[in-house]
């Protein structure tokens, strides 16, 4: 054999041991310390789930999702269960909805929390029983569901006494006898009553959802109906007329900001007590979707003292509570409380085109294009035409569009010459791009005995009273408008 042959094969022979060498340092080594890692990564873990980040049948990695809680605190379990649009429910000891902000908090720490470190690998009994840990104070149980497949499995926790060196807790795994610690922030998520995991927001109903609300007192009755607009109209057995969205919206309001003081066992007997046959309040919404929600408060005694009393029927199951005294007086409403007192009821977005009569000389005429030209086209077209003050127009629609009366002095009145009410009267007409009259406006007489007020007839035909203050932006006159530096300016440049 050749010496170039025999140097060739040597080199060869030594290129195949050193890939070997590779191979076993990155088989044997690299790839023995990234298990080793990953089993210090889990160790460390609040909950260490055995499937997570195994590949999945669509190619993807698998991802554990928690779908049933079992919480053991505070004398009481509790089992709360994912429904299918992914909201939390609790199922037992009561059918009842949840504190989302809570449930959310607990779910964190199970899927984000770790152990600060070990304390024993191999605790005995009475170990376990000194960091409280045998029995345990609290316990949580989750049934982790991994993709689609069907595929679960349940994990443990359990929770011992605080560590009063710095607020940790002591905790282990399921039947494990290491004793770990965990930051104090987990103890206080984890450990949890039903009433604490319970929504106490019991009378909040999202205004969005609401098609209808119906509300029954000793002294008021009336009905909120939304509009397919989305506009609402409140209701009584005598009239119907348009609702002010801004009290719509803060009565859903006030209803969310009501939390109960404390959750009472709904039972037939305590039911009973309360009279809710006879309740101060009756209340009945109907959602979107045609699900109702049913609200009723009364009153109740015990412990030698009166207590309002509220039930909320639902889908998703009954709430019986105790509430403050403030709940009674947010639906206990006269329904004239709702009433939108817009005088015009106008969307000032859609006028192109503003007349203002009975200034004391010649109508004055304000105009745009369209309803989408910018307000910068505003321009005076009548008693001449010329550049206006934009601002002044613009003012002067948005005072037209929030017009509100002080009170309503006459509905629908058969005459309106004693008002003066009548042909002789100022009046702003509000037009659209299609010339058609969007709202009209109609001035009258000073109210007798009220300085500064004046009778004035809008949108609704109800005869009503207006602050004279409010109305001090119109532009009565040509001059009150016309931008006259500018009218200047284009006259030289002619």
């Amino acid at each position: 054999m050749k010496q170039t042959t025999r140097l060739l094969l040597q080199i060869v022979a030594l290129v195949i041991v050193a890939g070997a060498l590779l191979l076993y340092a990155f088989f044997g080594v690299h790839e023995e310390e990234k298990k080793v890692e990953k089993k210090k990564a889990d160790d460390a873990q609040l909950v260490a789930l055995s499937k997570a980040g195994a590949a999945a049948p669509d190619g993807g990695r698998l991802r554990g999702d928690v779908i049933r809680l079992t919480v053991t605190a505070k004398g009481g379990a509790t089992v709360l269960e994912r429904t299918a649009d992914t909201d939390w429910v609790i199922t037992s000891p009561v059918h009842a909805r949840v504190d989302k902000v809570v449930v959310d908090a607990m779910v964190s720490q199970l899927q984000t929390s770790r152990f600060t470190r070990v304390l024993t690998e191999n605790a005995d009994d009475a170990t376990l029983a000194k960091y409280g840990l045998a029995p345990p104070k609290f316990s949580l149980e989750a049934l982790i569901e991994y993709g689609t497949g069907g595929q679960r499995e349940t994990v443990k926790l359990e929770g011992g006494m605080e560590n009063t060196f710095d607020g940790s807790t002591y905790m282990r795994r399921g039947t494990e006898r290491t004793v770990r610690l965990a930051e104090g922030g987990v103890r206080f998520a984890l450990e949890r009553s039903t009433d604490e995991l319970r929504d106490k927001q019991l009378f909040a109903v999202p205004e969005e959802q609401v098609a209808k609300v119906s509300v029954k007192t000793a002294n008021n009755e009336w009905v909120l109906a939304r509009q397919p607009d989305g506009s609402w109209v409140v209701t009584t057995p005598a009239w119907t007329q348009l609702a002010d969205t801004t009290q719509v919206t803060a009565l859903f309001g006030s209803m969310r900001s009501e939390a109960v003081t404390s959750f009472l066992p709904d039972t037939l007997a305590a039911r009973g007590e309360a009279n809710f046959d006879k309740p101060l309040i009756d209340a009945q919404m109907v959602l979107d979707g045609g699900e109702k929600v049913r609200m009723r408060v009364s009153q109740s005694q015990w412990d030698a003292g009166s207590h309002y009393v509220a039930l909320r029927e639902d889908a998703q199951g009954s709430s019986l509570a105790t509430a403050s005294v403030s709940l009674p007086g947010r639906f206990d409403r006269n329904a004239r409380d709702f009433v939108d007192h817009g005088v015009l009821r106008v969307k000032k977005e859609l006028v192109t085109r503003l007349v203002l009569h009975g200034g004391g000389g010649p109508d004055v005429v304000l105009e745009k294009p369209s309803a989408d030209a910018g307000a910068e086209s505003w321009h005076l077209v009548a008693p001449k035409v010329a550049p206006v003050k934009i601002f002044k127009v613009t003012s002067a629609l948005w005072q037209l569009a929030s017009l509100k009366s002080a009170s309503v002095v006459e509905e629908k009145p058969k005459g309106l010459a004693q008002y003066g009410l009548d042909g002789t009267a100022r009046s702003v007409a509000l037009v659209g791009a299609d010339g058609q009259e969007l709202a009209r406006l109609v001035l009258g007489k000073d109210v007798p005995g009220k300085a500064g007020s004046l009778y004035a007839l809008g949108t609704t035909g109800d005869v009503v009273e207006l602050e004279a203050a409010r109305l001090g932006e119109l532009p009565w006159k040509p001059e009150d408008v016309l931008d006259e530096p500018a009218a200047k300016d284009a006259g030289s440049a002619k």
